[in-house]
């Protein structure tokens, strides 16, 4: 449990603060075995790679301490820092690492008072001035476990140590354990005794130390109902970092508040594939009755295949047949006519005639008048309309609020009547997404405001993570790569574009154009084959 509680994205230190006397006091054999167990027993079921150690005054005896550090981890490496009237400042460094001076960014707080039977000072006010040192030490209030070991001739009173646990939690200390050294009846028997207490259920434990202890329990599992605020907003990875020029440092994270607008093609002439297809169809008509008509031996000149595509085409036939067959199939062709009649006209009334703008929008002055609906999300309201600017006052009278603003882009594309007033992180992901195959069809418009985004910490809410330190990480790392979502890739046939195309109800003079001049081109056609025709058969005539 504790190691879940360690995260591997923090550079995990283990920082031991003695707090001794004049006279430093020296620890007995068991006493020390103690001490190396507990410690040993975090140092393998964490990851830390530092031990630290504060003196706070240069006349200790450094001997006792050092063998104590030794005996923690050979291999681990040593900062001693002294503590004196003229400031902290730093004895040996074999870390080579600035951060790591700083004793906040750290896992586990070791401090240890050795308190004899002559001493005055209170053991109170000494954890009340570690306390506040260790809370001194960072601005953050994220706060690191803390270890405390009593070293007293007497036991302590349950009072005194409760007092301690309660000032702990006014500094918003949870994860703090008390280990106190005492004798028994002023004999050499020295018993180690481990406090904790739990501020959300009010209960205090005090118990001889074992092996099987631990040391640092989850008191956030039962919290009874304790108003602890914390919230985490869900940010993507595709946030602006402020980067530092000289170290290439992430600094801190930024997102802005944009508009996305749809981007409408200038226009270009296309044939649709619904009109090409309706062309085939009638030319296949017209070869096919021309064939039934050869195969049947009607007569020729009054089933010309110009004559056969003007009756098609709803036109008056120049000729008519006697024969009885010959009216049968004629009757055919007039319900096959009504029937593209129809689709051409069901064509033309599937068409959207209402005013549409097609931008372009370059400015949000040029949203508020344009006809789109502009969505977002109804608690941005107070940070960003309430305002005294004029834009901002014109935007908020045409905003439609909508909780799922994630998918306001996909709304955009699949009707451009839609813009949105969205996180830019979401809305450059989204115009790179559409335009992996094709040009984009949305565009970003300025930022409207710019802030830090992603994390919100109240001051009672000391435990969780850093939300900008995870966030570094995962983008240095390339973790962020696990958050790509593969989509179903899209239909990019003639057939679907076109289908896109003949069902969209925008371009209206565009379409009208399109279907003019397709009837334009069929009329040339059937004029060019009727004269080619009428020449053929006179020349057929005069051979005869």
């Amino acid at each position: 449990m504790f190691k879940t509680r360690i995260y591997d994205l923090i550079i995990t230190l283990i920082f031991t603060w003695c707090l001794m006397r004049k006279a430093c006091c020296t620890f007995e054999s068991d006493e020390l075995k103690h001490l190396n167990h507990m410690l040993n027993r975090i140092l393998n079921e964490s990851i830390v790679y530092q031990v630290a150690v504060l003196f706070q005054e240069q006349t200790c005896a450094a001997p006792t301490i050092n063998s104590m550090v030794k005996s923690i981890h050979v291999k681990k490496a040593a900062i001693v820092i002294g503590a004196t009237a003229s400031g902290y400042f730093n004895r040996y460094d074999n870390s080579a690492s600035q951060h790591m001076l700083n004793p906040r960014r750290s896992t586990l707080i070791f401090a240890v008072f050795c308190l004899g039977s002559n001493d005055t000072v209170s053991l109170l006010d000494l954890f009340k001035n570690t306390i506040e040192f260790i809370v001194s030490l960072d601005f953050r209030r994220t706060r690191p476990l803390c270890l405390f070991v009593l070293d007293a001739r007497e036991k302590c009173l349950t009072d005194s140590i409760k007092d301690m646990f309660n000032y702990a939690w006014v500094r918003r200390f949870l994860d703090l354990t008390i280990a106190q050294f005492h004798s028994e009846d002023a004999g050499r028997l020295r018993n180690l005794t481990i406090h904790s207490y739990n501020p959300f259920t009010n209960v205090y434990n005090s118990d001889l130390y074992s092996p099987e202890m631990e040391l640092f329990p989850n008191k956030l599992l039962n919290m009874h109902r304790y108003s602890l605020a914390v919230a985490i907003i869900r940010r993507p990875p595709a946030v602006n970092f402020q980067i530092d020029p000289e170290s290439d440092r992430f600094l801190k994270i930024n997102d802005d508040y944009v508009g996305l607008v749809p981007i409408f093609p200038s226009p270009t002439w296309h044939i649709g594939y619904g009109t090409v297809a309706i062309m085939m169809n009638v030319l296949l008509h017209v070869s096919l009755v021309y064939g039934i008509t050869k195969i049947l031996k009607f007569c020729s000149k009054f089933w010309l295949p110009h004559h056969i595509l003007q009756v098609l085409l709803g036109n008056a036939s120049p000729k008519l047949p006697t024969k009885v067959t010959e009216r049968i199939l004629f009757v055919f062709l007039i319900f096959l006519s009504l029937y593209y009649s129809a689709e051409l006209y069901a064509n033309l009334t599937d068409l959207n005639l209402l005013e549409r703008d097609n931008g372009p929008f370059f400015t949000y002055r040029d949203l508020i008048k344009s006809n789109l609906t502009i969505e977002m999300h109804p608690d941005h309201t107070n940070m960003t309309l309430r305002d005294d600017d004029y834009r901002l006052y014109g935007l908020e009278k045409k905003v439609k609020f909508v909780n799922d603003t994630m998918n306001c882009p996909d709304r955009l594309l699949e009707n451009k009547s839609v813009a949105c007033l969205i996180d830019r992180a979401v809305a450059r992901a989204k115009v790179l997404w559409d335009s992996r195959l094709h040009r984009p069809s949305m565009k970003l418009l300025k930022p409207i405001w710019s802030a830090p985004k992603g994390f919100i910490f109240s001051e009672a809410s000391p435990y969780v993570v850093e939300f900008n330190r995870v966030m570094r990480h995962i983008f240095e790392t390339a973790l962020w790569y696990r958050w790509v979502v593969h989509e179903k890739k899209e239909n990019n046939t003639l057939a679907a574009r076109a289908e896109l195309l003949e069902n969209s109800d925008r371009y209206l003079m565009k379409k009208l154009k399109i279907i003019y001049f397709s009837g334009c081109g069929l009329a040339f056609i059937s004029f060019v084959s009727e004269l080619v025709t009428a020449h053929v058969n006179e020349y057929l005539f005069k051979i005869k």
